[in-house]
């Protein structure tokens, strides 16, 4: 499936090391995690491809909200409801 804006994805792989500077200046509660579940905030097309993905918990707070390059992980859609069937 293709990743568009709003789309939900999961990781199933991290292939980048990311910033613990982030957590550690409060931007984020912890990092990105193989299984973790995120929205699609943005699709970047310019000056290349990229997707800003956020992940909440079950209360609505975010975890975490990072910009990832193609190559960082790998991505895989999740259906919503309406697409499955």
């Amino acid at each position: 499936m293709l990743i568009t804006q709003y789309s939900t994805v999961k990781i199933v792989a991290l292939h980048r090391k990311f910033n613990e500077v982030n957590v550690q200046r409060g931007f984020d509660r912890r990092l990105p995690q193989i299984g973790d579940l995120a929205t699609v905030v943005e699709v970047y097309r310019s000056p290349t491809l990229g997707y800003e993905l956020e992940c909440s918990n079950s209360d609505g707070t975010t975890e975490w909200l990072i910009t990832f390059s193609p190559g960082d992980a790998e991505l895989e859609v999740v259906p919503q409801p309406d697409e499955v069937g």
